[in-house]
């Protein structure tokens, strides 16, 4: 488990909900588990 930054961006404009929590990866590491719910893993840029 790992200490993250999670930030909703989807239908918000840079100001969405976010929070610090822990957090698995898969072995991938392209989706990420958070209390229960699975997020595809996307780097801004």
């Amino acid at each position: 488990m790992e200490l993250r930054y999670i930030e909703l961006k989807s239908g918000y404009s840079d100001n969405g909900p976010a929070c610090i929590g822990f957090v698995k990866l898969s072995r991938t590491g392209t989706t990420v588990y958070f209390n229960d719910k699975a997020f595809r893993r996307c780097r801004g840029g």
